[in-house]
């Protein structure tokens, strides 16, 4: 066996390095024409999502912007005749016909030239585009979109439709996610918290007892390795999208909420269920702030999972140009900094008092520590925010609980300290209290761990494993709530991402 030299390694590496992977045009949109959704996306029957056909054209001032879109199903592993996009989704009105340039870099030289500030190293693009707005497959089957540019040009891409696999079993569904938890992970939280002696444990932890385990890849469309935002979205759509993107597929435009959007589950859980016998109930509990990727993945559409500000806003209020708002029974967490305009220490849109909006406009209970988070009724809908920021881990509220003392990080910026806050089995259990009470017609909840992720990304090791701790036992109240309360309950236990962590034993 011959081994490759450090050399080789080198080339190997530049070879599939920097010059040739990251300097594309743009991660969704890579070449001339570009179709959003892209090729090989899937959809379920009735979702509604958007698609944006884009044009673009590097030499001239406009790119050409007449062009044809075409729809054909696949009839025997063949397309059948091709039927006009507007036509086939009953399109009401033909979407106006948008320009706009942007840049980017050709190579690593002009890359770090604009880096440097030399602007003129960057490749101008000019595109044409349209967009079609709440469209959606009313029949499963393998589809292909055709679409005819710049007179002679032909782009061609397959759509997968899916219909449900079996009939609706479990009246509610409970989603927890580890936010960038691995196996490891896990090993090391059981190590730390079960007895063991002799390489046998004399319990497990609750998560080790659920019925079925399996594995998901968490790609994304330009990447390898995910984000929150990204795996959060695939979780909550059935689409994969790049870093950084809740709900879209991003576009070339400015507009960082413009980009096409696809149905999430939450909204299509609303939307049909008041056909069918009333609203299902949407329940949000998280440790890190509730505008933060993982819980926005449940209802926001932005691009850009740092638009905060605006994320408080589409809870209530919803994306523009697409489904209603999903406004969450339940939404618990961090993140006080966007609801309040406070000086120094408010960050909401618009300066607004967003826990009064939502209580003014939404009915919301609106309650900022574990005591009035006890005391709240369970038959009005919930908005709990217990930090400025993220929520302090459990090692901080239980063993350090004095050095919070000192903090002024009080949810409403009143320069108060934030040293009552609950933990995420106190919320677990009060939102599945108020999600039973509030619909008949079942519950989807997502509740999330979020600082096993945040603390190892500090490499705080103890703390993410007091995390992982700490959501196990959140899972095992969940357990035996639906034990109790309601059996038809589904319960589902994953993770977004990893990290890389390791147990170290003997061999």
């Amino acid at each position: 066996m011959q081994v490759p030299t450090v050399a080789g390694l080198a080339t190997l590496l530049f070879a599939f390095g920097a010059d040739a992977i990251q300097f594309i045009k743009h991660s969704t949109c890579p070449g001339a024409p570009c179709v959003l959704p892209p090729t090989g996306a899937e959809f379920l029957v009735g979702a509604h999502f958007d698609t944006r056909v884009e044009i673009h054209d590097e030499a001239k001032l406009n790119a050409n912007g007449n062009f044809t879109v075409l729809v054909s199903k696949y009839e025997n592993d063949k397309p059948s005749y091709p039927v006009a996009f507007e036509k086939f989704f009953n399109v009401k009105k033909t979407p106006e016909l948008e320009r706009w340039n942007f840049t980017y870099s050709k190579d690593a030289e002009s890359y770090y030239k604009a880096a440097d500030g030399d602007k003129k190293a960057l490749t101008n693009v000019n595109s044409a585009s349209k967009i079609w707005r709440n469209i959606s497959f009313d029949k499963p089957g393998k589809y292909q979109i055709t679409l005819k540019y710049n007179n002679d040009k032909v782009h061609t891409l397959d759509w997968i439709v899916r219909a449900p696999s079996c009939k609706p079993v479990a009246k509610n569904a409970i989603f927890f996610i580890g936010d960038g938890m691995t196996a490891n992970m896990i090993t090391a939280a059981r190590t730390a918290s079960r007895a063991h002696t002799n390489g046998k444990y004399f319990s497990k932890l609750h998560l080790d007892n659920l019925d079925y385990v399996g594995q998901i890849l968490t790609h994304s469309v330009d990447s390898i390795m995910t984000d929150s935002a990204n795996s959060a979205s695939a979780y909550n759509s059935g689409h994969k999208s790049t870093a950084g993107a809740l709900g879209v597929y991003p576009d070339t435009s400015a507009d960082t909420f413009d980009d096409p959007k696809v149905e999430l589950l939450a909204e299509l859980a609303r939307r049909r269920s008041k056909k069918n016998g009333g609203p299902l109930a949407v329940g949000i509990a998280t440790t890190a702030e509730v505008q933060d990727a993982t819980p926005a993945a449940v209802f926001s559409h932005t691009r850009n999972r740092d638009n905060k500000k605006e994320i408080v806003d589409q809870l209530i209020h919803g994306s523009k140009n697409f489904t209603a708002p999903v406004v969450a029974d339940v939404y618990l967490g961090g993140g006080g900094a966007y609801f309040h305009g406070q000086p120094g220490t408010g960050k909401s849109l618009n300066k607004q008092n967003y826990y009064d909006v939502y209580a003014k406009e939404k009915g919301y209970n609106v309650v900022y520590d574990k005591n009035q988070l006890d005391k709240a009724p369970t038959d009005k809908p919930l908005l709990g925010i217990f930090h400025q920021g993220n929520m302090n881990v459990w090692i901080d509220r239980n063993v350090y609980a004095d050095r919070l003392l000192k903090k002024k990080d009080h949810p409403t910026g009143n320069n108060g300290t934030a040293n009552a806050q609950p933990g995420l089995v106190d919320m677990t259990k009060k939102t599945l209290d108020i999600l039973k009470k509030r619909s008949k017609n079942g519950f989807f909840a997502m509740i999330e761990g979020a600082s096993i992720d945040k603390q190892m990304h500090t490499f705080d090791y103890h703390r993410s494993i007091a995390e992982i701790i700490e959501f196990d036992n959140a899972i095992h109240a969940a357990v035996q709530w639906a034990q109790k309360n309601d059996p038809n309950t589904l319960i589902v236990v994953t993770a977004d991402h990893g990290h890389s962590f390791d147990v170290y034993g003997t061999v």
